[in-house]
């Protein structure tokens, strides 16, 4: 039994560190998209990427992609309880790309 556990701690682990990469990657695409487009820098903020991550989760496990979470949450109203400042915000749901590349590029 002991040995179930730790080789799921090591699995979650593993899996954690794949989609940190992931997003990495995909937040470095778009850098690089928008530089190459004379566009302003893409600037991370952990206050809103916790927020916007317990919503993607949120309307994944619901299996409801669509503007509200399974509380009926919309994109702004998490983005609000986060208590982040914007004068802008919207949302992008991708289905069906299996990398960075596809997902950055199209």
């Amino acid at each position: 039994m002991q040995r179930q556990i730790i080789g799921d701690l090591l699995e979650f682990d593993k899996r954690k560190t794949e989609m940190s990469n992931f997003v990495n990657s995909i937040i470095d695409r778009t850098k690089a998209t928008r530089a190459e487009a004379v566009l302003d820098p893409l600037k991370e903020n952990d206050q809103l990427n916790a927020a916007v991550q317990k919503y993607g989760k949120d309307i994944v496990l619901a299996n409801c992609i669509n503007n509200e979470g399974s509380d009926v949450s919309s994109q702004l109203g998490v983005i609000d309880q986060a208590d982040y400042g914007y004068t802008q915000a919207a949302k992008n749901i991708a289905v069906g790309q299996y990398t960075p590349e596809e997902l950055v590029d199209g």
